[in-house]
């Protein structure tokens, strides 16, 4: 920052971080891509907010070029934003594997208890079970 106050970087701050942000995207900072990206630094200032994927698909297709606008850049980002949920398949509910852990909780916390307030627990533990049965459909309530 003090290179920036003292003048002996003729360039803003602001300037500086975009080129960082654009040389550190590892598409847009390769050489051989030059002939083919925008010369807007705004362009690809929003490029490089895309991941290298994207951006590489996006060049592939003809999608971004050297007459690419930072509107367009903007709406080519918004339109390939990835979605996390197709990205991240939910792992399958193993009911087993979580009463065991559900069985041991309880069995290490009731171990903490004294043998005089486990009745208190207990009557808890069957108020839930009540509670869980409750908000079950009609065909596993007898479960």
């Amino acid at each position: 920052m003090a290179m920036f106050e003292s003048g002996q970087i003729q360039i803003g701050l602001r300037s500086a971080e975009t080129f960082m942000r654009i040389a550190e995207h590892r598409t847009l900072s390769d050489s051989q891509h030059n002939a083919i990206l925008p010369p807007s630094l705004t362009t690809l200032d929003v490029l490089a907010g895309g991941s290298v994927e994207v951006i590489e698909a996006g060049i592939k297709a003809g999608a971004i070029h050297a007459e690419l606008t930072a509107k367009e850049a903007r709406s080519y980002l918004r339109a390939h934003k990835p979605n996390p949920t197709a990205e991240t398949p939910k792992a399958r509910f193993n009911e087993a594997k979580r009463l065991q852990h559900v069985e041991g909780v309880l069995s290490k916390e009731l171990e903490r208890w004294p043998y005089e307030a486990v009745g208190p627990l207990a009557d808890l533990l069957a108020s839930y079970a009540e509670d869980l049965r409750s908000d079950l459909p009609p065909t596993q309530q007898q479960l």
